[in-house]
This record gives C-alpha cells, structure tokens and sequence, in this order.
C-alpha cells in the first residue's frame, strides 16, 4: 500500500520514523519492535521510500535484538530499492546498515564490501557526515578481526570528522571506540582517560548499548590492572543493562571481551566468578562506573 493512500497511515508512518532512533537508542525496543512490526504489517513490500523508512527502522530493531537473518533480509530488501531509484544517501544508509548485520552474522568479507562501498559514495558526495559513518564500522571490523593499529587510526580520522561537524554524540561514542582500540593495542593510559576520565559523559547519553560497552570495557580495563574482583561485578552490571533493553553482545565482540577479561576470571574461579557477576546485575550503571572510577583514579 503507497505511503501517501491513506492520511492516517502516512502519519502513522511518519511517526514511526520519528520514533525509531528513540527506540533504536533508548531500552524501549520491545515497543519499538512491536510498533514497526505492525507498521510494515500494515503497508506491506511497497517499494514506496516512506514504507521503506519504517521497514528499515524495523532492520535496526531485529539486528539489535538479535534477529539476525529477518534483519539482513529486510535490509538487503531495501538496500535495493535505494539502488534501482537511484538514492545515493539511502544505499550509502542501508550499506552501513546490513554490513553491520553481516558483521554479527560472522561475514567479515560482505561487510567489508557494503562498507568499502558506503564510503565510497560518501566520498564522491562530499559528505563528512556519512564519511564518518562508513569509517567508523570500517574501523570496528578491524578491530573484531585483531588489527588494532589500523582500527585506530580510521577512528582517529572519524574523531577529527565528528570535531568538524559538532556531533557531540558522534564524538562521544568515537571516544569509547576509541578506547577499545587503544586496549586492544595495550595503551592503558589512554583508555583509561576515556573509560575513566569521561565515563560520566557517555553514561549522560542514556544509550543502552553504549552504557553497556563502557562497563564491558572498563571490565577490561580492570583485568589489565588486576583489580579482578571487580570486572565481574562490572559485566553482571552490563549484562542487566543488555538484558534490560534486549540488546545481545555480537559474536565477535563477545569473544573479544571473553579473551580480553579470561585472566580474571582464571584468577577468581568459576564459583567466585558467578557470585559476583550476580552482584553486579543489581548495579546501576553509574554506580558501577563510580565504583571502578574510585578504584582505578587517574
């Protein structure tokens, strides 16, 4: 059914757009889900670009929650209305998106492929804006594939990018990736400013999956330090928070941070080990942070 048939549907539609990056950011995914399902429910496989809209907020939805093969499905659906209408914005848009399903499906060489070709087109348009975008998960897939030094120096670039342009919530997330870069090549000191430093800023965001990758990463940071009995404390805080907002740790992230934190756990044992992530699911994010700030000042 064309967006534009009924008045109601278009609001509604419109509406859901407006909504998803609240849905997408926020711990409401469950609403968000369940609106959007109903609205592509209700508009059916138009190739419509408003419809389109609101089946590529539901992609996000599905990846985040987990829903892998319905997510790349959707987007792939309409990554190819964007090329048949001739939407530079919206390929570059929906290329960055299914490569970051591909990621999570354990298909590093797809990604890289809707990435190369998103920054392309970024790049031929001018446009800082998706420039940053495209060198950001550029920069992710080589740090889930082990190469460190290079994930830091595309996130560097996208740092400068998001300084230029004033995105304020860009630059703080290109901190914490930033950060993840930095342990993974052993600059404590650096991510520790980050982690530590500006902790408070990222947790101001009240982004589910960014509060959650802070304390993963400070869990990191904690077993470098060898503050062991307070990493699980850190994950079981960040695990509620992800369960809370349905938001699962991607595959290769989750391995990551299982090898980057195994010697606490090794230190602590399995039963010590549990009991404290335990505890730690009944933190708040910010009390956690407070917590691993105090133990571990600048």
């Amino acid at each position: 059914m064309p967006a534009g048939g009924l008045p109601q549907l278009t609001t509604g539609m419109d509406l859901c757009r407006l909504l998803s990056w609240h849905w997408h950011t926020s711990w409401h995914h469950p609403e968000g889900l369940r609106w959007l399902t109903r609205a592509c429910e209700v508009v059916g496989e138009t190739e419509d670009p408003a419809a389109l809209a609101t089946w590529h907020g539901l992609g996000i939805l599905l990846d985040q929650h987990g829903e892998l093969d319905r997510a790349a499905a959707i987007l792939q659906r309409c990554l190819d209305a964007a090329v048949a209408r001739g939407d530079r914005v919206g390929q570059g848009r929906e290329s960055n998106s299914l490569a970051l399903v591909q990621m999570r499906r354990g298909d590093p060489v797809r990604a890289r492929e809707l990435f190369v070709d998103a920054h392309r087109l970024a790049q031929e348009d001018g446009d800082e804006e998706r420039i940053s975008t495209s060198l950001s998960n550029l920069a992710m897939l080589e740090l889930d594939l082990g190469h460190g030094e290079r994930a830091l120096a595309l996130l560097q670039e996208v740092l400068g990018i998001d300084r230029r342009l004033g995105d304020v919530w860009g630059e703080a997330v290109d901190r914490l990736n930033l950060a993840q870069a930095q342990l993974a090549v052993g600059d404590l000191a650096s991510a520790h400013g980050t982690l530590v430093g500006r902790g408070g800023e990222l947790l101001a965001l009240a982004d589910a999956e960014v509060d959650a990758e802070l304390l993963e990463q400070l869990g990191v940071l904690a077993t470098a330090g060898g503050h062991h009995e307070t990493v699980p404390v850190l994950l079981g805080a960040a695990d509620a928070v992800r369960l809370a907002a349905a938001v699962p740790r991607a595959d290769a992230y989750d391995r990551r941070l299982e090898e980057s934190t195994r010697e606490a756990r090794a230190a602590l044992g399995e039963q010590r080990w549990s009991e404290l992530l335990a505890q730690g699911a009944s933190v708040s994010p910010q009390e956690a942070w407070r917590t691993c700030a105090a133990l571990l000042p600048a």
